[in-house]
């Protein structure tokens, strides 16, 4: 007699999944009604929330990312990120206006089905990221880990409404580079067999941002002092260096000096110290940019030509700061109170039209710091895991540029990931410390594990190496 054939049930995603996806995509085609507006009292209803105030910049497109494509489609080369005629450049780097020109060169030059592809891009990396933070907090014993994960990412997010769903950016370039050493660091082991791979995903950051490849290596070398693998990092970081080769030689051949990845680094000093009261970029600053308008910066740019306007940049910014060395000590702290403990609006308008919004933000906006600050001090008496300490690296590794060198809230706003896992993790370890958890912990031990011959004993039964690169021993451990 033939057997009944047995169809396995399909699984179904998870709800806290398809919640993520909702809320998402509702946040971004919410924000994208604004364009069906024709009434300039109804913009009241969409944030910032003020008649006749039409926040949506989602055909931004980057600015200079979008001139240069726009030259390279018209066979002009990578150039002119100032609308002008001003010929090559390495302002910035190259991966984003590549990818602009090749969706631009597919479409015809259609800047609206750009703008589209760039939105759907830019909530698809949101999704891959939610994806990424509830996979980790889901391998917690914590009975409300994909609650809390979830919400602590939704809130990370919609703190930075405008960022995400009303403006078009690198930003999510830039995250899915952050979540690629988020996944690599978390459950790879690239210094092992895949050092080559790693060293190519480097590569490709630092070719997308210059600041992410900095903290792609300083990650690395965590894990290379971890794992004793510092022959490996040695091929990881000769097989990046390899991948932006190519493009160093051709800032050589077009410039004739040495431009790693991008070549406005002697800008950005100067930004910050000579065009700025308190060494934070706000609104204002940029109408001083190259980019916005034929102001000064814009005729010396294109009278002087790229690298002969750095030089002299340069050289204003170490007058500057020769000058008054404390005032750049002191633009240093405002920038990094600005990155991690205050939120500082980029149009300081919001301070009195808005004041609400911009309260509720200085409550969210310091979490992640001071989580960072709880986790560390906690290690003192609870050791934490590879995973946790790899994160607080990456934070600090990409947070410290732009404290240094400048800063406003965009810089700061592809740290999701990141935030949402050390502000999880710090309050997992709190409530593990609170009296009523640990006396239920307690209760549900066996008696020879209360005893340190016991704990000895389970820990011997732990392979080290799982403990080292996987997550989810060192949640397990946490709640033992």
């Amino acid at each position: 007699m033939q057997q009944p054939t047995v169809v396995p049930a399909r699984r179904r995603p998870p709800m806290s999944t398809l919640l993520l996806v909702a809320v998402l995509a509702s946040c971004s085609i919410y924000a994208n009604l604004s364009f069906r507006v024709t009434d300039g009292t109804k913009y009241r209803y969409f944030p910032p929330f003020r008649e006749y105030a039409d926040f949506n910049m989602n055909d931004h497109l980057g600015a200079e990312y979008l001139n240069v494509a726009r030259s390279m489609v018209a066979g002009k080369g990578f150039a002119n990120p100032f609308t002008a005629q001003t010929g090559a450049t390495a302002w910035m780097p190259p991966v984003f206006p590549c990818l602009l020109a090749g969706i631009l060169w597919l479409s015809g030059g259609n800047e609206q089905v750009l703008m589209v592809a760039m939105i759907v891009l830019q909530v698809m990396s949101l999704v891959i990221t939610g994806l990424i933070v509830l996979a980790l907090v889901r391998q917690s014993s914590w009975r409300l880990a994909s609650t809390v994960g979830l919400t602590m990412f939704v809130i990370t997010v919609v703190s930075d409404f405008f960022m995400w769903f009303q403006f078009t950016h690198d930003m999510w370039l830039v995250l899915l580079a952050l979540d690629l050493l988020v996944v690599g660091h978390c459950w790879w082991r690239p210094l092992g067999r895949m050092a080559v791979v790693w060293g190519i995903v480097g590569g490709l950051c630092a070719l997308i941002n210059p600041v992410v490849g900095g903290a792609w290596f300083i990650v690395s070398t965590f894990e290379a002092r971890v794992e004793r693998r510092w022959w490996n990092l040695a091929a990881a970081a000769l097989t990046a260096a390899i991948v932006v080769l190519p493009w160093t030689i051709r800032n050589y051949a077009v410039f004739g000096r040495w431009i790693p990845v991008k070549a406005n680094l002697a800008y950005e000093l100067y930004q910050s110290q000579c065009l700025t009261s308190d060494g934070l970029l706000v609104r204002d600053t940029f109408f001083m940019h190259p980019y916005t308008t034929w102001n000064q910066e814009r005729t010396e740019y294109t009278k002087l030509g790229e690298a002969v306007y750095l030089d002299q940049k340069d050289i204003e910014f170490r007058k500057s700061v020769s000058a008054r060395p404390w005032d750049f000590l002191g633009r240093i702290g405002n920038r990094f109170t600005a990155a991690t403990l205050r939120y500082q609006p980029f149009d300081p308008i919001e301070e009195w039209e808005i004041p609400e919004w911009v309260f509720l933000r200085r409550i969210i906006y310091p979490l992640p710091f001071l989580a960072v600050i709880f986790l560390v001090c906690s290690a003192l008496w609870r050791p934490l895991g590879p995973a946790r300490w790899g994160m607080i690296v990456l934070y600090v590794a990409y947070l410290t540029p732009y404290i240094a060198i400048s800063y406003y809230d965009r810089y700061a706003v592809p740290l999701v990931p990141i935030k949402a896992l050390l502000m999880f993790w710090a309050s997992e370890r709190i409530v593990a410390l609170l009296p009523s958890r640990r006396r239920n912990r307690q209760a549900h031990l066996s008696p020879a594990s209360r005893f340190p011959l016991g704990k000895i004993a389970v820990a011997v039964n732990h392979e080290p190496a799982s403990l080292a690169a996987c997550p989810v021993a060192e949640g397990v451990l946490e709640q033992t």
